[in-house]
């Protein structure tokens, strides 16, 4: 079963998972794809795959502050503002032996 037939057979038997598993399926379907920062900015602070104003795309910190509010910090202000953001994916795992 690819990503996609997953995801859709986890929405077609929604009830019968938790709300954590829920919750798991959203950060997986938001990791596969561009979020706007117009609609949302990441929960925590690390690093992202950002899409720039100016039609780049990179990587960059996203510092997160005590009192909720956050800050992009980019390695240079010619690529334009951060318009788009994703998750970085996971590393691939050493294979055992």
């Amino acid at each position: 079963m690819d990503y996609t037939d997953l995801v859709k057979h986890l929405r077609e038997h929604w009830g019968e998972y938790s709300n954590e598993a829920a919750d798991a399926i959203e950060e997986l379907q938001a990791a596969q794809e561009w979020i706007p920062v117009t609609e949302r900015l990441p929960e925590y602070g690390g690093s992202y795959i950002t899409a720039f104003s100016k039609g780049e795309v990179g990587h960059n910190l996203y510092m997160t502050f005590a009192d909720g509010s956050g800050k992009w910090y980019q390695n240079s202000e010619d690529t334009g503002e951060v318009t788009h953001w994703m998750p970085l994916p996971e590393p691939p795992k050493e294979e055992t032996e």
